[in-house]
């Protein structure tokens, strides 16, 4: 099966957070709807990794921060380069959950026994 980069990068963020809870052994696989399906403790668990920008707010597509720091990125040929962050990230985080509770509504439960929403910055 050929995996995207964003999958692998799933896949990547998934296993970092099942090895700090102690479940390094565990295998994640790449699904759609939940991104990653693992097998825990006999549980079948489905995690939806999303990532967090603090500039997001509800109803915009993306985050312009993120936006203005790829430009900067690809401008700066590997040299340092600033960018001002957002100093109260509480309503990008809100924004975050209520587009992934929105999103999970439309899942099939049937296919894991509980879903775990990985938030990454």
């Amino acid at each position: 099966m050929n995996i995207t980069a964003k999958q692998r990068e799933e896949l990547d963020l998934a296993s970092r957070l099942l090895a700090v809870l102690g479940h390094a052994d565990a295998l994640p696989e790449s699904s759609d709807r939940p991104d990653v399906i693992v097998h825990i403790d006999g549980a079948r668990t489905g995690i939806e990794v999303t990532q967090f920008h603090a500039d997001e707010h509800e109803g915009a597509n993306g985050s312009p921060l993120r936006a203005t720091e790829e430009r900067l990125a690809k401008q700066s040929s590997g040299e340092p380069y600033t960018i001002c962050g957002v100093l109260n990230p509480n309503s990008g985080l809100i924004a975050r959950i209520t587009d992934k509770i929105a999103t999970a509504a439309a899942y099939d439960v049937t296919n894991y026994d509980q879903l775990w929403l990985l938030i990454s910055t």
